[in-house]
């Protein structure tokens, strides 16, 4: 019952006692009789409500209580520099960010307060003809007073129609350029994202990443080696961007890449694309670099190669790309990346880049190929470019990931004799068979798994990590390599931190016998699970 319920009979009883008690007397004895009874029961019950009054008043008493005890009073009394870490964490997302303004009065004041946390911007272009969010745009730029900008335009569900009509809201970020220090872009068309980079007319000197993603509706033309208008609109951030170090680009077609030796000196190409790669770090090339022609004149190795050449620094390199014609390339002097330390290939013809580079310091690669390779052609030439690179000049790499591979056509001793410093191996595929008709991922698990007895030093010493989740393995290789690499305290090998691996419904009990046993040994928090994915993991 509610307790202003009960509070509201408690006082109309009263009240009608209180007409009872001060009624006139009859002055008949029976009368007064009966009066006297009746003022002995209205008595009896004003005691009775008394009571529950009185018990009422406490249970609410103690109900406060308990809700000040349990109320968290740090949200108004939080420090500023707790605030100030929260705050930027939900800033990264713009929904969240908004929704922990409406926690209380004093965060939302707080907010305003602090410059840092609106430097982030976010904009979709089909949400800024609303007037008021045109409004909004500019008060969110206004809190940011002075700081470096990232820039997000989401114009994915947008035409150029649709974009002229909202041009006029986004002009208010365009004149905020020159403090621009990420900008990344979304479209649904090059002539779109051609748009949007053609407004930016001014230097960009503190621009430090630049992400372009055009996903096309439809079939992308083919765009040939010629010098398009396009490259024109890059023309201002390449040349007045000199911190430029970051560069992510889907689907924009670029000459990138034409040697001086075969423009004249004064061509865009040479002006603009070539010095853009001279302090690049991270360069990410997906669909974005333009076909060799209809004669095959200057291929895109080449091309590529040749800009590779200006960037010594270069730290990171994805290639996602198609049409590195092997005809043409067979003479290419090979180019030496010093500073190359990732390198990531999406693509199954992108092999043949290993022919032409020589990365001495690789830490990581990462072959990451389409999931259903039967669309494309496999050339034994592919694969052999990475085996070439495996005997000739082996890399110190540290981590190897494979996914959707299965036309390497390397053994598992190969693999380990030319890698000694692995640290973390991955694969993301069914495994591909040796010459013996045996699993790699198999012989490779049971070659990691010598005797500490034998007087080989173990296969990958340093190796913590071996996630092949999608690889059935089979449960005695897999409990032979647990009992020298993980439950032995004797090894002179670097302890297991990470394994998962997938099994048949055969081996489930045995797989949950080591699951006991892995945690009897105490070596870290263990998954079994033999539902429908049947998979097991160590991570700890």
């Amino acid at each position: 019952m509610n307790r202003r319920t009960v509070f509201n009979d408690v006082y109309d009883a009263l009240m009608s006692l209180q007409d009872h008690i001060v009624a006139r007397p009859t002055p008949d004895g029976a009368a007064s009789r009966i009066k006297s009874a009746s003022l002995s029961e209205i008595d009896r019950r004003i005691k009775l409500a008394r009571k529950e009054l009185a018990s009422l008043h406490q249970e609410r008493i103690k109900l406060e209580r308990n809700a000040v005890a349990r109320r968290n009073p740090s949200l108004t009394s939080m420090p500023s520099n707790i605030l100030a870490i929260i705050f930027r964490f939900c800033a990264e997302d713009q929904s969240s960010f908004c929704a922990v303004m409406l926690v209380c009065r004093q965060w939302r004041a707080r907010i305003l307060q602090i410059p840092q946390l609106w430097c982030r911007l976010r904009v979709v272009c089909r949400q800024m003809v609303d007037p008021e969010r045109a409004a909004g745009l500019g008060l969110w730029l206004a809190r940011s007073e002075e700081r470096p900008l990232d820039i997000t335009i989401i114009a994915q569900d947008c035409d150029k129609a649709q974009y002229d009509l909202m041009r006029f809201s986004l002009a208010q970020i365009y004149l905020q350029q020159y403090r621009w220090q990420s900008f990344a872009m979304l479209a649904a068309s090059e002539e779109l994202a051609m748009a949007i980079l053609g407004r930016c007319q001014g230097p960009v000197l503190f621009l430090e990443s630049l992400e372009i993603h055009v996903v096309h509706r439809g079939a992308q033309p083919i765009c040939y080696s010629t010098e398009g208008s396009g490259l024109t609109h890059f023309q201002p951030i390449f040349r007045c961007a000199p911190r430029l170090r970051c560069v992510n680009l889907t689907g924009i077609a670029l000459p990138i890449g034409h040697g001086i030796d075969r423009k004249s000196p004064i061509s865009q190409s040479n002006q603009v694309a070539m010095p853009w790669f001279q302090k690049l770090s991270s360069l990410s090339l997906t669909s974005s670099m333009t076909q060799s022609g209809p004669d095959w004149h200057y291929c895109k190795t080449e091309r590529l190669l040749n800009a590779l050449k200006l960037s010594p620094d270069l730290t990171r390199l994805v290639i996602d790309e198609a049409g590195w014609q092997e005809g043409y390339t067979r003479s290419l002097p090979a180019v030496s990346l010093p500073a190359l330390r990732e390198l990531e290939l999406r693509h199954p013809e992108a092999l043949l880049l290993l022919r032409h580079i020589r990365p001495r310091a690789l830490r990581g690669l990462v072959l990451s190929f389409p999931q259903k390779p039967q669309s494309i052609e496999i050339f034994p030439l592919w694969s052999g470019a990475l085996r070439s690179m495996l005997f000739n000049s082996p890399p110190p790499l540290q981590l190897l990931i494979l996914e959707n591979v299965h036309f390497l056509h390397i053994n598992a001793l190969t693999l380990v004799a030319q890698l000694p410093s692995l640290v973390a191996f991955a694969m993301y595929s069914a495994s591909q068979t040796t010459i013996n008709d045996i699993p790699l991922v198999t012989e490779l698990l049971q070659l990691l798994a010598s005797p500490l007895a034998s007087p080989d030093p173990p296969h990958w010493p340093h190796l913590t990590m071996f996630d092949v989740g999608r690889v059935e393995l089979p449960a005695l290789a897999v409990l032979q390599f647990f009992v020298n690499r993980v439950f032995s305290r004797q090894s002179v090998a670097s302890r297991i931190e990470h394994f998962e691996c997938s099994f048949n419904c055969d081996d489930a009990a045995a797989f949950e016998k080591l699951a006991g046993m892995s945690r009897n040994h105490k070596v870290g928090p263990v998954q079994f699970s033999r539902e429908k994915m049947r998979t097991f993991q160590l991570r700890r």
